[in-house]
Order: C-alpha cells, then sequence, then structure tokens
C-alpha cells in the first residue's frame, strides 16, 4: 500500500466516523424517485393476465411484428435455427376394417432415434387424394385412448352433452372416426408421455418436481435443468417437432391432398395446434373456444383462407408442468400467434 493510499483510506474512515457521506451518489439522468422506462422492473405477468390484440396501423408494421413473432415462436421452441429434417422411416402396420373406415397404428422417427406414435384412420373406398387432419390430443388421462368410463358417459347422454355411449367414452377417438366418415384420412398421434409414446414418461413430462442430480452437471444434463432451459431444450420443443413431422408425414401418403390438410386439438393439442399453424408455409383459419384450462383450436392449414380468433389470454396448458415453455408467451396472448395465419401475409417455409 503506498503512502497516498494509505492517507486517503485513513481520512475515508475519519469522515465516515464524523457522519460525513463522503461516498457521494453517482450522476443519475433521472430525478431521485423517477425509475427509466424498462421492463424488467414492472410488475411480472402471469396466465391471468390480459394480452389484447394490438392492430398494426400499416402492413409494413404488421410484416415486423409477424417476423417478430414467428421468430419468438422458433426459438421459443429450440427451432432457431430450424434442424434438418431426417428421414422418417416410417411404419402403418397392424390394419382393422371397421365396415366404412380403417384404422392403423404408425410409428415414424421424428428424429433419429425420437419416435412419434398414433392411429391413421382411413375412409373405405377410392375417391382419389382426400384432405388430410391431424390431431394432437390434449390433457386426458391416457392420451388417445381416454375413456371416460360407462357410468360419466350415461349421465352425459342424460344431461344432453351425448348423444351415443360408444362415442361418448372415447370422445378423442369419436373425432377422428367421424372426421374418417366424412371422407378425410386423419392421423391421431400422442403427446409425449401418452399411449405409445413412452421414451420419456409422463411423469416427466407432466409431473416433474425436483431437479435430478445425475442429470443437472455442465456434462450431462437432462430435460428442466438449467442447462436444458438455457439451451431452449424443452419438451414442448420436442412435442412441436413431433407436430412438423406429422405434417410431413400425412402430406406423403399417396391417398392425401398435400394442399387440404387440416389440424385440429384441444387443451394442450390446442397449443400445438395454434404453434403448428403458425409456423407452417401456407394460409390458415383458426378458431380458439377456450373454457378454463381448455384451449381447443382448428386449423385448415391449406388452402388459405380468412382467420378467426376467439381468445385474448394465454389460456391452456396452465399448470407448472405442462409442455409450455416460458418463452411463448412473454407478453403475448393467443389472439397474436393465431394472427401469424393472416391469408395474404403467409409465413415462409420452414425449410
Amino acid at each position: 500500500m503506498t503512502q497516498m493510499t494509505f492517507w486517503c483510506l485513513a481520512g475515508a474512515f475519519v469522515a465516515m466516523a464524523c457522519g460525513t457521506n463522503v461516498f457521494a451518489a453517482g450522476p443519475r439522468v433521472l430525478a431521485d424517485g423517477i425509475q427509466p422506462v424498462d421492463i424488467r422492473l414492472q410488475p411480472p405477468k402471469d396466465l391471468n393476465g390480459y394480452f389484447p390484440f394490438e392492430v398494426p396501423e400499416t402492413v409494413e408494421d404488421w410484416q415486423d411484428r409477424r417476423a417478430e413473432l414467428r421468430r419468438q415462436l422458433l426459438v421459443s421452441q429450440g427451432l432457431w435455427p430450424m434442424p434438418d429434417k431426417t428421414p422418417l422411416n416410417a411404419v402403418i402396420h397392424g390394419k382393422l376394417d371397421q365396415g366404412d373406415y380403417t384404422i392403423e397404428k404408425v410409428y415414424f422417427e421424428s428424429m433419429p432415434g425420437f419416435f412419434t406414435t398414433g392411429n391413421l384412420y382411413r375412409p373405405i373406398g377410392d375417391a382419389g387424394a382426400r384432405p388430410g387432419v391431424l390431431c394432437p390430443h390434449g390433457h386426458w388421462p391416457d392420451g388417445r385412448f381416454h375413456d371416460v368410463g360407462r357410468q360419466q358417459v350415461r349421465e352425459m347422454i342424460v344431461g344432453g352433452a351425448e348423444r351415443f355411449e360408444d362415442g361418448g367414452r372415447s370422445p378423442l377417438q369419436a373425432r377422428c372416426v367421424q372426421l374418417a366418415r366424412m371422407g378425410c384420412v386423419v392421423f391421431h398421434y400422442d403427446m409425449m408421455g401418452n399411449a405409445d409414446s413412452q421414451q420419456i414418461s409422463r411423469d416427466i413430462v407432466h409431473g416433474f418436481a425436483e431437479q435430478r442430480a445425475a442429470m443437472n452437471d455442465a456434462e450431462n444434463w437432462g430435460l428442466y435443468s438449467p442447462q436444458a432451459e438455457s439451451h431452449l431444450q424443452s419438451i414442448m420443443g420436442l412435442q412441436t417437432i413431433s407436430s412438423i413431422r406429422a405434417l410431413d408425414f400425412i402430406t406423403t401418403l399417396p391417398d392425401v391432398d398435400a394442399e387440404r390438410i387440416a389440424v385440429t386439438g384441444a387443451s394442450g393439442g390446442g397449443t400445438q395446434t395454434f404453434l403448428l399453424s403458425a409456423l407452417d408455409r401456407v394460409g390458415v383459419v383458426s378458431v380458439s373456444l377456450p373454457h378454463a384450462t381448455i384451449a381447443f383450436a382448428s386449423a385448415l392449414l391449406r388452402p388459405p383462407t380468412a382467420t378467426r380468433v376467439i381468445a385474448t389470454t394465454p389460456t391452456g396448458g396452465a399448470r407448472r408442468t405442462s409442455p409450455v415453455v416460458p418463452t411463448v408467451r412473454c407478453s403475448r396472448g393467443h389472439a397474436r400467434f393465431y394472427s401469424l395465419r393472416s391469408p395474404s401475409l403467409a409465413p415462409p417455409p420452414l425449410e
């Protein structure tokens, strides 16, 4: 310590002992008590907030916002840049003839070694290329195998909510059956941790509550760890990849018209619907009918058409360990994401 440093410190201590504030406040841009306009200083947002759609003043403003929203979605899913698409190696097997439609089992590799599973419903008869419909299910016990039970469905029939016992007991499958009878080819695929999609268990997908020491270090980490989160690796991202590849799968079927594709789902399936319709390369019509934490959405991916939306709050999949990453809904409501499907402003291809 030099002699000058010693005397400076000594003087400071003497001044402090005498009650003098020698450490004067630094220079300020704003007056005392006035904080800068910084979003980090504002109250935290939650899923109960109100996020109205603000209409852009010009087409140019909308183009800028659309690019920002779509980039936010891609980044939130860990898909910026988009990973290379690898061969699906799809397997279709186990056909069941139901008279006026068939059901087949399907699995394919959405990424090397990671499988998407589901059922394929097809009308019987040769009518040329048919419309294709993707049906991601939501947060129901057993996923696409969901059965409400005999007692509950009979109560629903008495109350007028259902008409038929078989369809009412299995509402997710009944939707696919009805669409097939109407002439559509339907792919009803699993959300991760449900039915045949067991590479990552439902306990991890929906019940994760405690960090795993063996999967939480700099070299080896698992989902939900700080390392995974900082690398934007998430259940939601994996599920979105499965939805994107499900679209690739159904559009390659010889009996499907790739220009007539729709997607529809509820709850977590509604979330996958708005994600896929926002990220797909063509126009869409979307409808969201939120009820409590259930968001229903249907989207006609092809051909492009008008957009209709009923939602201003980020409902659906709001549980703590649900497959919805925080970066999706930073000050965003459903309406902003559905608005990406404006028919004259369709996004560029996912290539």
